[in-house]
């Protein structure tokens, strides 16, 4: 979950479900950004396009950070720079099960936005 209020913790329950339902996984899916086309939301289709060919985690949004986790999935994961947003993929090779729910993503009201477009690349780091 963001820190900046951006994401609506009433949403909480939703991940918390599908947890119940068997998923090592749960990841947001901004599926109405309300970015900027060519700057925001342009990259980050390719972005997460090519994450999803290079990883076979098919996510239509790896740049989230609202997502729930189960503890035994992840916390063995080798992370370090910018590779929290690739938890689902690097946990998928494990074995893990992953699903992709939608969640609102309201215009930004507090902090700045901290990814840039060359983060959006960083996945390929771990290659």
């Amino acid at each position: 979950m963001d820190g900046d209020l951006q994401h609506d913790p009433a949403e909480i329950p939703s991940f918390v479900e599908k947890l119940d339902e068997g998923f090592d996984i749960v990841s947001g899916w901004r599926a109405e950004r309300k970015d900027t086309w060519l700057t925001r939301r342009l990259p980050s289709r390719i972005a997460n396009w090519g994450h999803g060919q290079l990883s076979g985690v098919p996510l239509h949004d790896f740049g989230t950070t609202f997502k729930a986790y189960r503890k035994e999935i992840i916390q063995d994961l080798p992370l370090y720079g910018e590779l929290h947003r690739f938890i689902p993929a690097l946990a998928a090779w494990s074995g893990a099960r992953i699903t992709e729910i939608p969640v609102t993503n309201p215009p930004r009201q507090y902090g700045n936005r901290i990814t840039e477009f060359p983060e959006h690349f960083a996945f390929f780091s771990i290659f």
